[in-house]
């Protein structure tokens, strides 16, 4: 198990055994560098043994905290610091971290396994839960080997085909493997053999109803330049993930005085550079490498690079991906590990934290018009498509239905798939979605803990750690996450600008062209040119799909894929390599029907006793 996640951890390998537990690492050093920091590692006084995959940015703040409570330490790394606050505060312990972890701690005197993934769900953690076994690793390839047979959960594939949904819940594409969910705890009682999980954390709001604009914009500032300041703590170099979008370039101009005042180096930024025009952001990279004196490192991806890397993405992915858009994260976090760099800030969270994404417009817009009237509403939505060159007004309508109809919007999408034999009922995931409309919080909440922001995480920590490149993400500080959550409408959409606070408090650091650009593009492949491209090798592999052609009417999919949608081509193919990556065949047409008339069944997971989290 620890060999197949050998690129997570190029720096070393270690064993804990006792008993009826084994717990294996493969250490990325990224603090103390030394043997001190090697994994697992056992607590002073040897009741505690942790295999730990991550960061806790505050850890130096913790320790002295710790050490005036008369805690001793031997090594200058978190981990030994994760190990004495658990033995301090048990499982309340994860509440004083600021950071990305997911971890197992023995206990060998309570004969307990307590698990933890950090609130945001950064760091992954999957688990297999059966009679004879209870295993979990950081990607699922470390468990495929443990199941007795290797098959596709029926119902998660199909509603990734049907509605572009993934990541959304505790099951995976995988049947019988779990994901422990963001914000959750997960203990096991080694005598008994029984697992039982608990919410630990969920998204919160600061309440900034007395704060005047000038106090809101400074605590903003100073929050982020701190998340900023704790992510550069490291014994090894820090670079940034540059696109040339707003986000990013936030990030390395702040980033970058302080990285070279305390390492005397200058900072290195990394950019995939798309082929397409209409996503070309090179020039607005090259902005930011000027303003910010930053090492411009530079990588421009072609069609045949993106056919020959899709085995390794598909392998090191472990689930389908939604878009071609990892593809170049993939190739980014190459050039770093190429280069020397181990660890990356990144600009993940900032459009779910502060409404960067165009079809938020639908959610803003009904708002508007709820609270201010039809009126304000309409002078609103001329204000968003004078400021956005990618949203027109039919888009906009679009997205104002479809973000409040979810029947509809899995009707249309499965009318849009008439190969596909079955579908399952509609998703609960949709219904959440439409019902989080009543309030910003609650949709922003929905957002950063199920239909947006979980996919992404996996894209970045895979293809990261495909290298063994750690990735860090500033705007997924818990503290700016629960400010911005905190942020009346006004300081995220303004006068048609999506993340006006950011733009706002980056004027005149940033480039103006970056910070008030009305074309946001995101990190996007040249998708259509690569598919165009690669047309007969997608239809090779699709129609020579074994899984697809099981869930498929085969004359259908022939006759419709010149015709099908270049994002449901996508689906198929990368359900295709998926499949063909890790052996998944044929659904059985009997069992396949089966599953989807139960796929609203809850599964009644126990609940965590109190006693057991002392």
């Amino acid at each position: 198990m620890t060999e197949r996640a050998r690129h997570r951890g190029p720096d070393g390998v270690g064993y804990h055994l006792s008993g009826n537990v084994g717990l294996g690492h493969r250490r990325l050093a990224i603090i103390d560098l030394t043997d001190g920091g090697s994994q697992p590692m056992h607590s002073g006084d040897g009741r505690f043994t942790i295999s730990f995959n991550g960061e806790i940015y505050n850890y130096l703040e913790i320790r002295q905290q710790l050490q005036r409570r008369g805690y001793h330490f031997d090594t200058s790394s978190d981990t030994e610091v994760v190990l004495a606050a658990f033995a301090e505060w048990g499982a309340d312990c994860v509440h004083q971290f600021n950071g990305m972890w997911a971890f197992a701690i023995h206990d060998r005197q309570r004969q307990l396994l307590f698990c933890s993934r950090d609130r945001f769900g950064v760091k992954p953690f999957y688990y297999i839960d059966s009679n004879r076994i209870f295993a979990f690793g950081s990607e699922i390839k470390q468990l495929v080997d443990l199941l007795p047979d290797r098959a596709a959960n029926t119902e998660v594939l199909h509603t990734f085909l049907i509605s572009g949904l993934t990541d959304y819940s505790e099951d995976t594409f995988f049947q019988d493997v779990r994901k422990l969910l963001p914000g959750h705890n997960l203990l096991v009682d080694l005598r008994r053999g029984e697992v039982a999980c608990r919410q630990y954390y969920q998204v919160q709001a600061t309440d900034l109803h007395s704060a005047t604009p000038e106090e809101i914009e400074r605590r903003f500032l100073e929050l982020f330049g701190s998340s900023i300041e704790l992510r550069l703590r490291s014994d090894v170099p820090v670079g940034v993930c540059l696109s040339g979008g707003l986000d990013s370039s936030a990030i390395a101009m702040l980033a970058a005085p302080r990285y070279e005042r305390g390492s005397g180096q200058a900072f290195c930024a990394i950019t995939a550079i798309s082929t397409a025009p209409e996503n070309n952001e090179s020039r607005y990279a090259q902005q930011m490498v000027e303003r910010a004196g930053l090492r411009w490192l530079s990588f421009t991806p072609t069609s045949d690079d993106f056919v020959k890397a899709m085995p390794d993405i598909a392998y090191h992915q472990d689930e389908p991906m939604l878009s071609p858009s990892p593809v170049m994260q993939y190739f980014v976090m190459r050039t770093a590990r190429e280069n020397g760099i181990t660890v990356l800030l990144d600009g993940q969270g900032a459009d779910e934290t502060l409404l960067g994404y165009q079809y938020y417009f639908g959610m803003y817009l009904r708002n508007v018009c709820r609270e201010r009237g039809i009126v304000a509403g309409l002078s609103a939505l001329r204000s968003a498509v004078a400021q956005n060159t990618r949203l027109s007004y039919g888009s906009a309508l679009k997205y104002i239905l479809g973000i409040a109809t979810p029947r509809l919007r899995y009707v249309r999408d499965r009318l849009a798939v008439p190969h596909l034999d079955s579908a399952p009922p509609l998703p609960q995931i949709l219904r959440d979605h439409a019902a989080s409309l009543s309030g910003l919080r609650r949709f922003q909440a929905q957002e950063i803990s199920a239909n947006t922001l979980p996919p992404l995480l996996r894209y970045e920590d895979r293809n990261s750690m495909a290298f063994g490149v750690e990735t860090r993400l500033p705007f997924l500080d818990y503290r700016l996450v629960e400010l911005c959550l905190g942020l009346s409408m006004d300081y995220k959409i303004r006068d048609g600008w999506t993340k006006w606070i950011l733009r706002r408090c980056m004027t005149g650091t940033v480039p103006d062209a970056i910070v008030w650009r009305k074309d946001k593009i995101g990190f996007e492949a040249p998708d259509a040119a690569w598919m165009e491209a690669e047309e007969s090798h997608l239809r090779r592999t699709i129609l020579g799909s074994e899984l697809v052609r099981s869930i498929s009417d085969g004359t259908k999919l022939e006759d419709g894929f010149s015709s099908m949608t270049l994002r449901n081509r996508w689906r198929l193919y990368s359900l295709a390599m998926w499949s063909e990556q890790f052996g998944i065949g044929a659904v059985s047409k009997s069992h396949d029907q089966e599953v989807l008339k139960t796929a609203n069944a809850t599964i009644a997971r126990s609940p965590l006793p109190e006693q057991n989290l002392a």
